[in-house]
């Protein structure tokens, strides 16, 4: 639904859908994330967080979110999105999902995630340069440990789902 045929040769962004908060969806994602980059689609986002039944009142979600959002500030698009639970309540605007702001979920989670968009932002440089590569020559962003080190047996062994450069 959000990319089709040929949306590579076109700079398209492409992100994963409206997907579960859940730790499995979060590892589906790492995998979703080398996929795309090997198919030609340089900017792939994940919803941080997942985004749909995140509850910003549970502490397992919490981490998650946290967790997530390390992941994603490694991913060429971040940005946090979904629909949160429990659901604001209805206002002359409509209805609306929960909080979604990275200092909603607690001052623990708060200074993790602050921490982890610090990082990113830092490496602004390093990101833009690697978009000018992209643009220049093809290569991923995103790169699948197995795409950097084809040749090196023990790097392959123990990177196929969960490493990424």
């Amino acid at each position: 639904r959000s990319a089709w045929a040929g949306s590579q040769a076109l700079g398209a962004a492409l992100w994963s859908g409206d997907i579960e908060s859940t730790w499995g969806e979060l590892a589906l994602q790492i995998r979703a994330a080398q996929s795309v980059a090997l198919s030609g689609i340089h900017l792939w986002t994940t919803d941080i967080g997942g985004f749909r039944n995140g509850d910003a009142t549970s502490e397992d979600f919490k981490e998650l979110l946290v967790r997530w959002f390390q992941f994603g500030s490694m991913c060429p698009l971040f940005r946090l999105h979904g629909a949160r639970l429990p659901n604001e309540p209805d206002s002359q605007c409509g209805n609306s999902a929960g909080p979604n702001e990275p200092w909603a979920f607690g001052p623990d989670a708060y200074a993790r995630i602050a921490s982890t968009m610090r990082l990113r932002e830092s490496l602004r440089p390093y990101i833009d340069a690697l978009l000018a590569d992209a643009a220049k020559t093809g290569e991923p962003l995103l790169r699948p440990m197995a795409y950097v080190c084809s040749a090196d047996a023990e790097c392959l062994s123990k990177a196929a789902d969960a490493q990424f450069m």
